[in-house]
């Protein structure tokens, strides 16, 4: 019996020493509108990076949108080609008909139209954030909880919200 514990306290701390955790940490930074930066006091061997909770402050009368970005730079020169999609719209058919007593029926249908040869023009040096958040006007946002953004290469962000050069206050829970 004292060799099965043995062996258990030994697995056990051999798992504890191979098996790293990170501890829960917070970054907080202030963001200009417009202003496309990385995050400060996030140094790349942090990434990968488990972000669990985003606190924006917004005391702007406007409503603020932060984007985040898993980009390790800023210099942005991918290219997403030309191509075409199919864009779907629905849309009522409307037909009457007459029979052969003059009587007048009018049938409204819904019909679902595919365009499949819409064009969509090629686009340079931009990428899709990986969350974006809204905050209100004069308030404050906390993601909801159990939120796990990843970001694997950096942790870019920049405020697109309607007042141009006005700051906000963010605060990354992160491990």
């Amino acid at each position: 019996m004292n060799t099965i514990k043995k062996l258990l306290l030994i697995a056990i701390l051999s798992a504890a020493f191979v098996l790293p955790s990170k501890a829960i940490t917070s970054a907080t930074g202030v963001f200009t509108n417009g202003v496309f930066t990385n995050f400060p006091n996030l140094a790349p061997t942090l990434f990968p990076l488990r972000v669990t909770q985003v606190l924006i402050a917004n005391q702007t009368t406007n409503a603020q949108t932060l984007w985040l970005y898993d980009i390790n730079t800023n210099i942005l020169t991918n290219v997403v080609a030309a191509y075409t999609n199919t864009v779907s719209y629905l849309t009522n058919y409307s037909f009457i008909v007459t029979n052969y007593y003059g009587n007048i029926t009018t049938n409204t249908n819904y019909v679902l139209f595919d365009n499949t040869n819409n064009a969509v023009a090629a686009v340079t040096n931009t990428i899709l954030p990986k969350v974006i958040i809204t905050c209100p006007a004069s308030s404050s946002f906390v993601s909801p909880a159990g939120v796990s953004y990843w970001f694997y290469s950096g942790l870019w962000i920049t405020n697109t919200g309607s007042a141009q050069g006005t700051p906000i206050a963010v605060t990354l829970t992160y491990q």
